[in-house]
């Protein structure tokens, strides 16, 4: 989908600020039973005067707030149903890779972008539809009598089709990141927008070092957006390896592309320095492993870990693993690296062929820019003809734990107001 269609996006959006309360319950026995409270916010989506040939955007809210102790992480599926369903995409927050899928760790919270292209032959009217939002949790272990828990919601879209162009957006902020020599280092623009069409935001730098310019970077030709309504970013980045350390100027330069006649949103000065390498601490932590698919023999299985830079530094992060067969050295197994931004989660992946069925194992660590992070262990079995099941641990633990038991899904009940209720069944 082209999220600009020919440079000149254009919406109007409202959002409904409503909060909705999702409670999931795991019947366990002999245990307690735990339960996890799931947000999903707003409880409706509004798209007010979009204009024909526009793309117009609002942000979802999922949440997994523990109750009595544990949930576990829970797991979203995402679809568009009615009769804009085919207008509607969903992003993260960052970037334009469209997905359908994520999870939310216990006591973390997610955001999705649910993305309208208007179609440039629209009917000024009122069009609807619905975000499904499909939840269930994973990474439980199974114990006697568990249930997997499932919950399903529906958001309602309005989509208002109408309205008249408003190009207002402005910077609100200019940063150079820390860096080394050696290493990108990231200068960066944000952007406010403010009117009812999307900004197709350019960024052009010119570095200087004791008043003579050393080299000009500039985004033209990529596509960093900023959706009406919302803040967004655009940002170059400078290769160093071959620079000196020391004190360097910056000067920003941000234009708005997207109309006939290009608009200067805004400029600023900075300096900053390039310090020698090893100047910053770096520090990472393994955060999560889990398979993103259910095993099948024969096809190729994808593990994914999440790697935390603690530091304060972008870090280049690889995922080294071996792949154990019935406890036996299958192959080592290294993922492509990744930049991963300070106080930012990377999700880092590996692929291989399960040849045959039976128990895997893989043990992994981060290893990023020379340190490398606790090993840990993802458990899992590859069946014929149907998918395996997957638990996590940290190496050193119960790693020969029990595999993770899906399905038992309760009956909903809908309550007045905005809560929705799951009744507890136990699996047959």
């Amino acid at each position: 989908m082209n999220l600009l269609r020919n440079g000149r996006t254009r919406v109007r959006q409202s959002i409904v600020s409503l909060g909705i309360g999702l409670l999931l319950a795991v019947a366990l026995s002999p245990m307690p039973a735990r339960a996890g409270a799931v947000g999903i916010s707003p409880l409706s989506l509004e798209y007010v005067d979009a204009l024909r040939g526009s793309t117009v955007v609002q942000t979802l809210q999922l949440s997994n707030e523990p109750s009595d102790g544990d949930s576990g992480t829970l797991s979203y599926a995402l679809s568009a149903k009615g009769e804009i369903a085919s207008w509607m995409t969903f992003l993260p927050l960052e970037g334009l890779k469209p997905l359908s899928k994520l999870e939310v760790p216990e006591s973390k919270q997610a955001f999705v972008r649910v993305v309208i292209a208007v179609p440039a032959g629209s009917a000024n009217r009122t069009y609807t539809g619905e975000v499904f939002i499909e939840g269930t949790t994973v990474g439980v272990a199974a114990k006697p009598g568990s249930v997997g828990v499932g919950t399903a919601q529906n958001v309602p879209v309005t989509v208002k089709v109408g309205g008249v162009e408003r190009r207002e957006a402005a910077v609100e902020d200019f940063s150079v990141d820390k860096s080394e020599v050696g290493l990108k280092q990231r200068f960066t623009a944000k952007i406010q927008n403010t009117g009812n069409v999307a900004v197709a935001s350019e960024l052009e730098v010119i570095i200087s070092r004791d008043g003579k310019e050393v080299t000009t970077l500039s985004t033209k030709g990529q596509n960093f957006p900023v959706f009406p309504s919302v803040s967004d970013s655009v940002f170059a980045e400078w290769d160093t390896s071959e620079q000196l350390g020391g004190a360097y100027e910056a000067v920003f330069k941000v234009t708005d592309v997207a109309g006939l006649t290009p608009k200067v949103l805004g400029t600023n000065t900075l300096p900053f320095r390039l310090e020698p390498r090893g100047t910053f601490t770096r520090s990472g932590e393994f955060t999560t492993f889990e398979l993103l698919e259910k095993p099948v023999q024969g096809d190729a299985v994808y593990a994914e870990g999440g790697f935390l830079n603690a530091g304060k530094i972008p870090t280049n992060a690889v995922l080294d693993s071996k792949v154990y067969f019935k406890d036996k050295l299958m192959k080592a197994v290294q993922s492509l690296p990744r930049t991963v931004r300070p106080g930012q989660t990377g999700k880092i992946g590996v692929l291989f062929n399960a040849v045959d069925a039976g128990p895997y194992t893989i043990k992994a660590a981060f290893n990023y820019d020379g340190e490398v992070t606790d090993e840990r262990e993802l458990k899992f079995e590859v069946v014929k003809g149907k998918g395996g099941v997957a638990s996590s641990a940290k190496s050193g633990g119960s790693s020969n734990g029990a595999l993770l038991a899906v399905g038992g899904v309760g009956g909903l009940a809908v309550v007045s107001g905005a809560v929705l209720f799951l009744r507890r069944r136990r699996r047959r």
